[in-house]
């Protein structure tokens, strides 16, 4: 396929390559003729070693400003996804508010996950048709014939693309309980289980290929486990294996920060993949190399998006490990990315230098991906009842107890709406305060069945007491009370 727009990046090991992109920068593909594939400047002689920099102060984070911000990311997608259907770009969205003729693949995957995303955490399905769009434009540029060819050497980009489609639909599948894309994701799960990365001795293939191969081997797995397919994860487990050698035999990469990845999807990737089925093997691991994973990255250039991989990273190690340290570092790097908007409109820019008007679309799609939804859990199921209404007229918004209160388990609720509405449902403690947020967004019409665990977005079973639950729209206020018990 021809190329939709020139792609410019960066690497910051290289003094005259940082004035190249101090003009403007967006993370597309660098072909192999562009002279910022060194990786560094050739003058200067070898590539030096990445920085360690400091860790983010201990933070404690709102899971409210994180849903927040969630909901601002999903929005300011909307807004920079093409519309015009006469457009041949129509579906996609466009990398950045600065370069906004560029228009790429993994930038509207990554729109499809959080749109899709969104629609689980709150039950707000108004990006659905934004998804369904996206997935057209990726239909006709897929990942799997991105630029840059399929070589082991060159082909980053493609695995790239690939590995965003994956993790795209598979969110729209748990979002919506709709396969319609499914053969779309196969197609990317085959391409990368079918084709591999090599990494040279130097220069800048020699450092995208292994973050980028993890990442892919990653969603690999997490396919083939979702979707029973053993040659899917034993593809990923054997692949992996390399990864893992080049790290072993050069830490340094989980401190590395290429084009627009880091060194924290290289270890997440590692532990989604080979240590799924190695676990056994992880713990040593980690106390042997898990101290190279870099706490912040450089300054300059992609500074957002790394940090918003060695979030993820970060985050991978507290999981496995249930580790208070790297919980705090991932709570640090995100509250660090949630500064980043400053004009509160979901974008974060490629760098803290960069301007409110040089936001990229993949730095916001990252912080909602490895920031804010490992701290956000649904609040609430909610079931379709009877969309026509029944046979008895719904004349104004409702809302009911439909289940036990008092309550020790959570509680069922039913919701009823005569027409489509925006909505806000919440719960409120006898001090006024807001404790949970259970839907967010445009309401169907009709009767549907809601149910509320008792927990905050950060999934926290509140105490025993009275709760509050209101619900709010236009013209409309109803109240009803619930009782939790221990």
């Amino acid at each position: 396929m021809q190329p939709r727009g020139r792609r410019r990046g960066r690497v910051r090991f290289a003094p005259v390559l940082l004035l190249l992109v101090a003009t403007a920068s967006a993370t597309t593909y660098w072909s192999p003729d562009d002279p910022r594939v060194c990786g560094f400047d050739p003058s200067a002689g070898e590539r030096p070693a990445p920085t360690l920099h400091a860790a983010p102060a201990e933070t404690r984070l709102d899971p409210s400003d994180c849903r927040q911000a969630f909901e601002r990311a999903a929005a300011y997608l909307a807004c920079w996804q093409v519309r015009t259907p006469e457009d041949p770009q129509y579906g996609g969205v466009r990398e950045s508010e600065h370069i906004p003729d560029v228009v790429q693949t993994d930038n509207t995957s990554q729109a499809i996950w959080v749109w899709s995303r969104w629609a689980t955490l709150s039950g707000d399905a108004q990006y659905r048709t934004h998804a369904e769009d996206a997935f057209a434009y990726s239909a006709r540029y897929p990942a799997y014939l991105e630029e840059g060819g399929s070589s082991p050497e060159l082909g980053y980009y493609r695995m790239y693309n690939c590995a965003w489609a994956i993790a795209a639909e598979a969110a729209y599948r748990d979002a919506f309980d709709d396969e319609y894309h499914r053969s779309y994701a196969d197609s990317c799960a085959n391409y990368i289980a079918q084709h591999a990365l090599v990494r040279p001795g130097s220069g800048f293939y020699a450092y995208v290929n292994p973050p980028v191969y993890a990442w892919a081997l990653g969603q690999l797995y997490a396919a083939g486990e979702r979707d029973e397919r053993p040659d899917w994860r034993a593809a990923a487990v054997t692949k992996a294996d390399t990864v893992l050698g080049w790290v072993c035999a050069e830490p340094a990469l989980l401190a590395d920060e290429t084009w627009a990845v880091s060194g924290g999807v290289t270890l997440w990737g590692l532990l989604g993949s080979y240590f799924r089925a190695h676990s056994g093997e992880l713990q040593a691991w980690l106390a042997l190399y898990g101290d190279s994973l870099a706490t912040a990255a450089g300054s300059g250039g992609y500074q957002n998006g790394w940090d918003g991989w060695y979030a993820l990273g970060h985050w991978a190690i507290a999981e496995a490990l249930d580790d208070p340290e790297h919980r705090d570092v991932h709570a640090g790097l995100t509250a660090g990315l949630l500064a980043q908007d400053g004009d509160l409109d979901g974008g974060i820019p490629g760098s803290p230098a960069d301007d409110d008007d040089m936001d990229q679309s993949w730095v916001s799609s990252l912080l909602a991906l490895a920031g804010c939804n490992p701290l956000l859990r649904p609040v609430a199921r909610i079931d379709e009842l009877d969309p026509s209404g029944g046979a008895a007229r719904i004349d104004a918004p409702g809302l009911a107890i439909a289940g036990p209160s008092p309550a020790r388990d959570g509680v069922a609720l039913a919701i009823e709406l005569p027409a489509a509405t925006t909505i806000d449902l919440a719960a409120f403690d006898m001090q006024g305060r807001r404790v949970a947020s259970l839907f967010r967004g445009l309401g169907a019409p009709g009767r549907r069945a809601l149910f509320w665990d008792g927990c905050t977005e950060g999934g926290r079973l509140l105490p025993a007491g009275v709760y509050w639950l209101r619900l709010t729209a236009p013209e409309h206020t109803v109240v009803r009370s619930i009782v939790r018990l221990e």
